[in-house]
């Protein structure tokens, strides 16, 4: 941790939205009262304020729990000192866990509010966190906008920061946008903009993102239907662990469409979903296995656990995927 930083951190964290109003001296019985009656009236700089006083003890006892709960009160409102002072609290670790990840976030929704020493914090942890830590952050900004928790909920800002993560590497936020845009959820339906961040993702190696173009080619979302290539990238993302692309590749054996009808290959992929406790795998798994010979089933069992042994690293097989 910067000890710059911290010092940084501390100055600041006593000041309120401009102009500043630093609270230096305890408060009086009646100030209390009053910051209280306005802050519960729901006033954002007051809640902040109030925050600040229980943070530093200023007339009453330090209470870095009832601190954190003023602050996220103002925070929901927009109040860019609070924003700051959660990402402070997060940073040293008074009254929340340190968490540089969630520092950064909250120091980045200040700065973007108006915080000048939010700013500062920004650019020194984002010198220092990893990029996908950076990129995790601003997915989790994403969410905080996409439900309106701890921030005033707005689509427009979810998409901003998502795509922001997204475009710094993180995959989750690709599969978010390409559903967000393929279903238009929330935004005009984009069928090649979801195509693209499907992409993206399956560039990246990522089984969701592989799983998710077999769906677009086998339903011809925004594409030609291309069965045979919705088998492909059903089977790449069954190479990375992805269940759900299992059951769907048993079902495309089991029917032939895109592939030769192979019941054998249809029960050794309902192996492999099953093995995660998907649902509709492990019926249909028990239901073949009734029709199969125990040869088959047996020869199908034995290449199934090859498989898993030569895939130690697909460990997603073992739960349900999205």
């Amino acid at each position: 941790m910067t000890p710059v930083l911290i010092l940084l951190v501390s100055f600041f964290l006593a000041q309120e939205p401009n102009p500043p109003e630093p609270t230096a001296h305890p408060l009086s019985s009646a100030e209390l009262v009053q910051l209280q009656q306005k802050a519960g009236a729901g006033d954002a700089a007051a809640q902040n304020r109030l925050g600040v006083v229980y943070r530093q003890g200023l007339g009453v006892e330090r209470n870095y729990g009832e601190a954190i709960a003023w602050f996220r009160k103002a925070a929901k409102q927009g109040n860019p000192s609070a924003m700051f002072n959660l990402g402070a609290s997060y940073y040293n670790g008074e009254g929340l866990p340190v968490d540089e990840k969630a520092a950064y976030g909250w120091f980045s929704l200040a700065a973007e509010a108006g915080s000048v020493p939010a700013q500062d914090g920004v650019e020194r942890l984002g010198k220092s966190l990893l990029p996908e830590d950076r990129a995790q952050s601003m997915r989790q900004i994403a969410g905080m906008y996409l439900t309106g928790v701890q921030v005033p909920k707005s689509m427009p800002n979810a998409l901003k920061w998502a795509q922001g993560a997204a475009e710094d590497g993180n995959t989750q936020s690709m599969l978010w946008l390409a559903e967000v845009y393929q279903e238009g959820n929330g935004v005009p339906q984009d069928l090649a903009r979801g195509k693209n961040w499907c992409d993206r993702a399956a560039a990246l190696q990522s089984g969701p993102g592989m799983f998710c173009l077999g769906l677009i080619y086998r339903e011809g979302k925004g594409v030609a239907k291309d069965l045979p290539g919705a088998a492909k990238w059903f089977s790449r993302a069954v190479e990375q662990g992805h269940s759900q692309a299992a059951f769907e590749l048993s079902q495309m054996y089991l029917s032939g469409e895109g592939v030769r009808a192979d019941r054998k290959k249809a029960f050794f992929y309902l192996l492999l979903s099953a093995t995660s406790g998907y649902g509709p795998a492990v019926e249909g798994r028990d239901k073949l296995q009734a029709e199969m010979s125990t040869r088959e089933v047996e020869a199908a069992r034995k290449e199934a656990a090859r498989w898993v042994a030569q895939h130690r690293s697909a460990v997603v097989l073992r739960r349900p995927l999205n």
